[in-house]
């Protein structure tokens, strides 16, 4: 006699959900070559600050990596007021300034 096979279970819903995340290798500003451009340095900050705040990095003269390293300390405060005056939040120009520190210490 023949046995009765049992169909397959469907996958639980949740299965069905989960969705494969690429993973994304992210570069950590104090990484980034010298030559590296002051979008680059705020995109590895976090996606999409490059559209929102190069364009006040290049506005002050901070073009690449390089610029920020041979900046002198006072020049980098009065980058950072720019951005304030450009509207970055406190969490921004926290951020931003513990990227620029990191960098410097490289």
């Amino acid at each position: 006699e023949a046995q009765a096979q049992e169909p397959p279970q469907p996958a639980h819903p949740a299965e069905l959900l989960r969705v494969q995340q690429p993973v994304v290798q992210r570069v950590t500003p104090e990484a980034l070559s010298p030559q590296a451009e002051a979008h680059e340095f705020l995109e590895a900050i976090r996606p999409g600050w490059g559209a929102k705040f190069a364009h006040i990095f290049e506005a002050f003269g901070v073009e690449l990596v390089v610029d920020m390293l041979e900046a002198p300390a006072g020049e980098l405060d009065a980058l950072l007021a720019r951005l304030a005056e450009g509207g970055a939040g406190p969490a921004h120009l926290r951020r931003i300034r513990a990227a620029l520190e990191a960098l410097r210490r490289r």
